[in-house]
């Protein structure tokens, strides 16, 4: 039996003005700020990324959000996987887009819910589960506070409280920590408001179902995987009361390999293995002593690596970093850029895919990555990508799903700008990974017919 693969985009919803964004990262932040400010940490790199005819959306705005869905429709994508930042009752971030889509009936795409589960976090924040969001403007804010003589350390935020953001709450920074806003799930009472608020969404008849029920993603499933597995039973419960078949609950696939109804492979970045995990800690602890040795450096006015007398004395030294080095300097060094094969990665993922057994384990593939705009010279660029290549890979994708009745993939991603993996049109490439994915489904026996994803509308 042979599954018509449907294909699920991964949907970021950074790109409008909230006021938790405007107290973490200064007035008017989105992710277009670091998509913008991007510079080449590599020779030959493609940055920074523009968006075609430099269309830098605000989600803030229905039509942006159906100008998206009719470009996604045209490709063939079935549904956006639309990231959800709900951290706790009293406070939940970025929903405006969603909101949107729900009440605006006429924008056909089909979607679902990947709720990231963590906590949000300064860059230097040693708390576990949390994202630094944006570590280049984290930096920034230090470099520009020390500088303005203000006196403000990392672990001292003064700054006042905004009032309420999308959802009428206010945020804080735990100053201790440099934890932004802290995921807490709490109890049945908490678990039954966060579900009454997704009841809305699961009701909609674009919402994305598995087996009958509305899906529902755990994006990082090892943070509380106890309580996961409870408050999913409880949600269960709860839509079999309000007439609905029950939630299918499916897990970010991760190293442990935890499980719930489904999994999915989030790619190209996270380790599915223990020795993909120990590979990743172990090269993570040397960027980070890599990056601690040159901002020694700096401070010091030696080449990292040297001795008291400043001759060099480490390969560090010959990497570029040299007596007398300024902050410039190590800005453009590329000594912690991490360079990938794109073409390796996508055989890995093929590879494996070829071989799984596990019937309720999507898979995933990606466009394009290159996370540059967040990370500046510590980001992982994946080198190698053309839309050729994707169409070759993603098709190859879509047949083995479909050999294995597997209903669903994902992609890394709609329109994840500030790591290099969308779909969107840019100035470079136009509309060819859109292009590229409809081809895909064309070849792979997905579609009836092909036809071009340019929409200039």
């Amino acid at each position: 039996m042979s599954a018509r693969v449907k294909i699920i985009a991964n949907y970021l919803p950074q790109y409008h003005r909230t006021k938790e964004n405007d107290f973490w990262w200064g007035d008017g932040f989105t992710d277009w700020m670091g998509v913008k400010a991007a510079k080449p940490v590599t020779p030959g790199q493609l940055q920074p990324r523009v968006p075609l005819n430099e269309n830098y959306y605000d989600l803030s705005d229905a039509d942006a959000i159906r100008w998206q869905a009719k470009l996604a429709k045209k490709a063939g994508i079935y549904g956006w996987g639309i990231y959800h930042y709900w951290f706790n009752s009293d406070l939940q971030v970025l929903q405006k887009p969603a909101e949107l889509l729900l009440n605006s009936k006429d924008i056909d795409i089909h979607f679902l819910f990947i709720w990231d589960n963590s906590s949000w976090k300064r860059s230097w924040s040693a708390i576990h589960y949390a994202n630094d969001w944006s570590p280049l403007y984290d930096e920034r804010m230090l470099k520009e506070k020390a500088q303005a003589g203000a006196g403000w350390q990392r672990d001292s935020d003064e700054k006042s409280q905004p009032e309420a953001g999308d959802s009428k709450q206010t945020v804080s920074a735990n100053t201790d920590t440099g934890v932004l806003a802290e995921l807490i799930y709490g109890d049945e009472t908490d678990w039954k408001k966060h579900f009454d608020y997704l009841l809305p969404f699961f009701e909609d008849n674009r919402y994305i179902r598995i087996n009958g029920k509305p899906a529902f993603v755990f994006f990082n499933i090892d943070n509380g995987y106890d309580t996961i597995k409870k408050m999913g039973a409880y949600w269960d419960q709860l839509a079999c009361e309000a007439g609905l078949p029950g939630v299918t609950l499916i897990a970010g696939e991760s190293w442990t390999h935890r499980h719930l109804d489904y999994n999915f492979l989030y790619e190209p970045t996270r380790p599915h293995n223990f020795h993909e995990k120990v590979a990743d800690y172990v090269h993570k602890r040397w960027i980070r002593m890599r990056a601690a040795r040159a901002e020694r450096a700096v401070n010091s006015g030696r080449p990292a690596g040297a001795g008291a007398d400043g001759a060099e004395t480490g390969a560090a030294g010959e990497k570029g970093i040299r007596t007398g080095v300024t902050s410039a300097a190590l800005e453009r060094s590329e000594s912690m850029v991490t360079l990938r094969s794109y073409n390796r990665k996508w055989r890995q993922i093929l590879r494996f895919a070829s071989h799984c057994r596990n019937p309720h384990l999507l898979y995933s593939g990606f466009a394009d990555y290159d996370d540059t705009p967040r990370r500046g010279n510590r980001a992982t660029i994946f080198q190698g990508y053309t839309p050729e290549k994707f169409m070759k890979y993603l098709t190859a994708l879509l047949k083995i799903s479909s050999a294995q009745d597997k209903e669903f993939i994902f992609l890394t991603a709609w329109n994840e700008w500030g790591e290099g993996a969308y779909l969107e049109p840019d100035e470079h490439c136009g509309y060819a990974a859109l292009k590229a994915v409809r081809s895909a489904l064309h070849a792979a026996g997905m579609l009836e017919e092909d036809g071009g994803a340019d929409d200039r509308s």
